[in-house]
């Protein structure tokens, strides 16, 4: 308990994983199973379990929950994620959620929920070794509405000058909707 107190939650772990074992309904053990899981683990996934038996509990720190969002969030389940953070929220004290603040936590799962709403799916139709300058000659991006072009030398920075080779950008084409 002393090395979950200290926020030592790797060292922590395997103490907790023989506890649970020998008591494998104990919600606290469970708890800080679950939070030194995340960090010391091996499996993300397991910690999720161990985290969503012990939050059945109202006994559960508030903190809990916060740990219970941040496997899900690593598990890329972003709308459980922002459940559990808001439960987080409004149950952690104002010093509690001063430690262990979740503003930018809820925005990287919004963040999160968008790129995995858009993804698409990508074929490799041959592989070629090229040099590393050519390479964006050799992608097709008019799907996506867009190419890899040089960097114009006008839109480089006295930086990209001095830093050697030529940097490449995406180029997005008005026109690439109507393909």
């Amino acid at each position: 308990d002393a090395l979950f107190t200290e926020g030592r939650f790797a060292e922590a772990y395997p103490l907790y994983s023989q506890l649970v074992s020998l008591a494998p309904s104990d919600r606290d053990l469970n708890y800080k199973l679950g939070a030194t899981t995340l960090y010391g683990g091996d499996d993300k996934e397991k910690a999720i379990g161990h985290l969503k038996y012990a939050c059945e509990s109202p006994s559960t720190p508030a903190l809990g929950w916060y740990f219970l969002g941040r496997s899900y969030h690593l598990a890329y389940r972003f709308k459980e994620a922002l459940a559990a953070y808001e439960h987080y929220r409004g149950t952690a004290d104002k010093k509690v959620l001063a430690q262990y603040p979740v503003d930018a936590l809820e925005q990287q799962c919004r963040n999160g929920q968008q790129l995995l709403g858009n993804l698409k799916e990508i074929t490799v139709h041959n592989k070629v070794e090229v040099a590393a300058a050519e390479f964006f000659r050799f992608y097709d991006l008019g799907s996506i509405g867009g190419k890899i072009v040089v960097t114009p030398e006008e839109l480089r920075t006295s930086l990209d000058k001095k830093s050697g080779p030529p940097s490449f950008c995406l180029l997005y084409t008005s026109d690439a909707a109507d393909d």
